[in-house]
């Protein structure tokens, strides 16, 4: 994982000493934690407050309520920051992951994320214990694609959770440009290889769909195995200007999605939408037409219109 990237915010030590501690913290960091940290490092407790509020302004922190017996703000680390921010604690500042074992080593449950980056950074595979990351946030784990380290540890991951890696890694990946993501997914699939065949042709074939969506790239078949290969089969003929195959393909992606949906004849995703709005308009015919029009009239379409 990049960690360069916390260098370059140019945070003050106690500033940066607060974001480790609410990345060792599980979930959120307690007004007790805090108070223990001030009282540890022998801080000003206004100073301290202020530093984690502007923590949360710069987006490195979240706040989850506020406490009104200390009438304080209680925050949790951003999300997509955890896990590098662990390894930060880790690899840069282990004397103060010291201080944190010796000040917090007693609470419960550990943190899962500091645990996996010490079985990585230990190369300790054989002795790493999946369970502990059973409860894990999942969109934590995610920025752990991009680095090759991490994967054949994820690989121990249920098939449950890895398929909630897959679906919020392409999301990731798409929104950010990061093909590097993509390939991190690819080869976590792979590794993993105990995943049932309709959950491995799902998230294989999901990535196949969102890798032509972001950098049209295609690797698709003619014998799509999921829901997502003919998703993928339709984009591709919509774009090759073959409306009226795009639109055949469409419609079978739509009679699966009808069988587990309440709401018909509608995909999910405005870029899946799009595409099938597209496919109607071009192909051009009183049945397509119709089903436009239909479509247009569906509530859920109004979250896409600009």
């Amino acid at each position: 994982m990049e960690l360069t990237y916390y260098n370059s915010l140019n945070l003050d030590p106690v500033s940066l000493h607060l974001l480790c501690l609410h990345a060792y913290m599980p979930k959120h960091c307690l007004t007790k934690n805090v108070r223990l940290f001030i009282k540890h490092y022998r801080l000003n407790e206004k100073e301290v407050r202020k530093k984690c509020y502007g923590l949360y302004q710069a987006n490195l922190l979240e706040i989850v309520y506020y406490d009104w017996d200390e009438r304080s703000y209680v925050f949790s680390i951003n999300t997509l920051h955890r896990m590098p921010v662990c390894e930060l604690l880790y690899v840069e500042h282990n004397d103060w992951l010291t201080d944190f074992n010796r000040l917090y080593g007693k609470q419960k449950p550990e943190n899962p994320y500091v645990q996996l980056v010490d079985k990585v950074m230990r190369g300790d595979l054989k002795s790493f214990d999946a369970s502990h990351l059973a409860e894990a946030n999942v969109w934590s784990l995610t920025p752990t694609l991009s680095d090759e380290r991490y994967i054949p540890f994820l690989a121990k991951l249920s098939s449950d959770v890895l398929k909630e890696i897959v679906q919020y890694g392409v999301v990731m990946a798409s929104e950010n440009d990061c093909p590097e993501l993509l390939n991190g997914l690819s080869a976590l699939l792979k590794l993993h290889g105990h995943i049932p065949s309709d959950i491995f042709f799902d998230a294989e074939e999901l990535l196949a769909l969102y890798r032509y969506y972001a950098f049209g790239e295609y690797d698709g078949t003619d014998q799509p195995k999921s829901f997502f290969g003919i998703l993928l089969r339709a984009a591709r003929a919509l774009y090759e200007g073959q409306y009226q195959q795009a639109v055949q393909h469409y419609t079978a992606a739509l009679k699966i999605k009808n069988k587990t949906s309440s709401v018909k004849n509608i995909l999910n995703g405005m870029m899946n939408c799009y595409l099938l709005v597209m496919a109607y308009v071009k192909e051009g015919s009183a049945e397509s037409i119709k089903k436009l029009q239909q479509l247009l009239k569906k509530s859920e379409m109004k979250e896409y219109s600009v």
